[in-house]
């Protein structure tokens, strides 16, 4: 049966995304199941394991892109949450799979631009938190698409704190080089639970092309002090 599963809850289809012939074995299965049981192709596709790990999760995390467009044709919901509350362009964003994320982005719903997993992380905000070209041309994509640049997790981070703790310039400035809001400016600010802003991660992480950034900004504020009241030039110091 297609949604027979073994000990770990994997079904036919999650164990076919881990097989070096994802593909033929995926549309083999798939084509079975639409010949004589319609009804549990649809229970298949958007079956989770025990890890809460869902079948295009599963396509998505093993970079088999071609595998993860046919399940979302066989019926898969892109925006399906695992355990953890990723969609599919959470896998993407955050493994930097540029060419799945451009599939994601040509299939998805709008509204999943924008989705928080348990952590409160959009696709934008894993996209922001690695410094490599793949990973910033998924947020180009995503800020191009539409996506909210200044949302924050459930530890009150936002993309800005993501990009000063990498050293990620380039895409703080993407997102900064955008016509001047109250969000732009509340953004460069923003505290984190433990108080700190963007400065004080740029400075913590000893990131100093994005210090110089942000103090060029206007409206920056350089004597914020975090919960422990330290400002960025107090952890500066202290960092020697």
């Amino acid at each position: 049966s297609v949604v027979a599963r073994d000990g770990a809850g994997d079904t036919a289809l999650h164990l076919a995304c881990d097989t070096e012939l994802a593909l033929p074995t995926v549309h083999e299965i798939v084509l079975a199941a639409k010949q004589h049981n319609p009804q549990s192709l649809g229970e298949a596709v958007e079956a989770l394991n025990i890890a809460g790990e869902g079948v295009l999760h599963r396509a998505c995390a093993k970079r088999q892109g071609e595998v993860a467009q046919m399940l979302i044709e066989a019926g898969a919901r892109s925006d399906a949450r695992s355990s953890a509350g990723d969609t599919a362009m959470h896998i993407a964003s955050r493994e930097g799979l540029e060419h799945i994320a451009t599939m994601l982005l040509d299939l998805s719903d709008p509204r999943a631009l924008n989705a928080g997993n348990i952590a409160g992380e959009t696709p934008l905000h894993l996209a922001m938190s690695a410094n490599t070209s793949k990973h910033a041309r998924i947020a180009r994509m995503l800020l191009a698409r539409g996506a909210f640049a200044f949302g924050r997790t459930r530890s009150g981070e936002t993309v800005m704190h993501a990009c000063a703790r990498e050293g990620n310039v380039q895409l703080a400035s993407l997102i900064l080089s955008r016509p001047r809001t109250s969000e732009t400016v509340e953004a460069l600010n923003a505290k984190a639970n433990n108080g700190g802003t963007p400065l004080h991660v740029a400075v913590t992480h000893s990131q100093e092309e994005m210090v110089k950034l942000l103090l060029l900004q206007e409206g920056i504020d350089r004597g914020v002090s975090d919960n422990e009241g330290n400002t960025p030039i107090l952890t500066a110091c202290a960092r020697g």
